[in-house]
């Protein structure tokens, strides 16, 4: 029973730190990509002319790269409470194995006080 909680809370904490992972990799591919879109906006305004189409194309931009700060700014969040989540599962096995290790304490003084006996 022991082993089987073990193996389970094993398996959910790298269960968690796989999704870490993966959600960190999409976060980072955002941020390059809100990179790239900055930096070819400053580069078409530094350029253009200041034409109505040009506005336009720049406005899009501009959304573009709102929505995928915002989308960063979540997944953030995501990775903030996957990594509290992780930690707390941690706190929780480690008071159990000390719970567990004071039983075991326990449990042998009350063996060697028989045996002294």
């Amino acid at each position: 029973d022991i082993e089987n909680d073990r193996f389970s809370d094993i398996t959910e904490l790298s269960i968690n730190m796989e999704q870490t992972e993966i959600i960190s990799s999409v976060k980072n591919s955002v941020d390059r990509e809100i990179n790239t879109l900055e930096s070819e906006l400053a580069l078409d305004k530094s350029y253009s002319g200041g034409s109505p189409a040009a506005k336009e194309i720049f406005d899009k931009k501009e959304d573009k790269i709102k929505e995928l700060k915002d989308k960063s700014s979540e997944l953030m969040s995501d990775i903030a409470e996957k990594i509290d989540s992780t930690n707390e599962k941690i706190k929780e096995d480690v008071e159990k194995i000390d719970k567990k290790a004071r039983e075991t304490e326990n449990s042998l003084d009350i063996v060697e006080d028989m045996d002294t006996k």
